[in-house]
């Protein structure tokens, strides 16, 4: 199957287009680029729910609350994506929310 990163699912958005631009334009950005939106943001998943209520399509988006991201480790993340690449089709429902075990 590959990783998400051999699939071409995850790139970077350059940190200069980021700094000052509303989350809409950037979840926007990301979904016309097939870009998979990884964010601690709790803002960003109520974008992700009216794009579906709108029957607008996004590759996934991948959430997770900031207090995970200051206690656990990068290597808990690190394998959270690599279980998600087991997955046939990891974006079925294109929002995915990281929680601990």
């Amino acid at each position: 199957m590959g990783s998400f990163y051999e699939r071409g699912m995850f790139k970077e958005l350059s940190t200069p287009f980021l700094n000052g631009h509303w989350d809409s334009v950037l979840f926007s950005y990301a979904a016309e680029q097939q870009r998979v939106f990884v964010t601690n943001d709790n803002r960003i998943p109520a974008t992700g729910e009216r794009w579906l209520e709108q029957g607008k399509t996004f590759t996934g988006l991948i959430v997770w609350e900031l207090e995970l991201h200051r206690r656990l480790s990068e290597g808990w993340f690190i394998k959270k994506f690599e279980e998600l690449a087991e997955e046939d089709d990891p974006f079925l429902y294109p929002i995915r929310h990281f929680n601990p075990d």
